[in-house]
This record gives C-alpha cells, sequence and structure tokens, in this order.
C-alpha cells in the first residue's frame, strides 16, 4: 500500500470518526449511532487483533465497553445517558489507538462492515 493509499484511508476514516462521534454527543436517532458508531469500533477492534493489541489494554478496553452500550443501544429508541458517554468515551479511544493500526486491517473491516450492510439492503 503506497502513501497516498494510506493516506486516503486516513481521512475516510477521520471523517467517518467525526460524523459518529458527533452523533454520539449530540444525535438523538440511536439507529443511526449504532450504525455510524458500530463500523468504527468494529474496524477498530478487528485491526487491534491483527496488531496484536492486548485485550487488558485501556484504550481497547474503553472500546469494548462503547461496543457493549451499542448492542445494549440497538434495540432501544433513545440514547440513555450512561450509553451516550461509554460512546463517547469508546470513539475517543478508537482515535488514540488509530496511529497504532494498519490503515490496512481497517480498510479490510470497513468493507466488511459495507459487504453486510449491503447484504442487508438487498434482503430488505
Amino acid at each position: 500500500m503506497n502513501l497516498f493509499q494510506k493516506a486516503e484511508i486516513r481521512r475516510a476514516w477521520q471523517a467517518d470518526h467525526v460524523k459518529a462521534s458527533i452523533h454520539a454527543l449530540i444525535g438523538d436517532d440511536a439507529q443511526a449511532l449504532v450504525q455510524q458508531a458500530g463500523a468504527i469500533i468494529y474496524g477498530v477492534v478487528s485491526a487491534c487483533e491483527d496488531a496484536g493489541i492486548d485485550g487488558d489494554d485501556a484504550d481497547l478496553c474503553a472500546v469494548h465497553d462503547a461496543a457493549k452500550a451499542l448492542v445494549g443501544l440497538s434495540a432501544e429508541n433513545e440514547i440513555q445517558g450512561a450509553a451516550r458517554v461509554l460512546i463517547v468515551d469508546g470513539l475517543a479511544a478508537c482515535e488514540r489507538l488509530q496511529p497504532r493500526l494498519s490503515p490496512a486491517s481497517i480498510q479490510r473491516a470497513a468493507g466488511e462492515v459495507l459487504k453486510v450492510n449491503e447484504e442487508q439492503e438487498d434482503c430488505a
């Protein structure tokens, strides 16, 4: 992967991360938050596994807590305050972890999320 490709992946990741973070802070649509933040968190967790980052890493623990909050939120219509805090903290941890992760791993995970989303749209 050349430098341009890496930069493009990082730029796209940043844009998605910013959207998810804004929604986590002020958004009211629980399902949109689950989709946006869930895609970021899935990509980061997958890339952390590829990078061999220890499960006891504080940032990775925050990401896992955010993932658990998203699972709980997936059946809700409203975003509860406690879940919002965990998700915001998890997205901040994703930002801190990102420089330690392979852009190719993030891209692969993002591709998996897109594929699942497309399959779900085809079934609807």
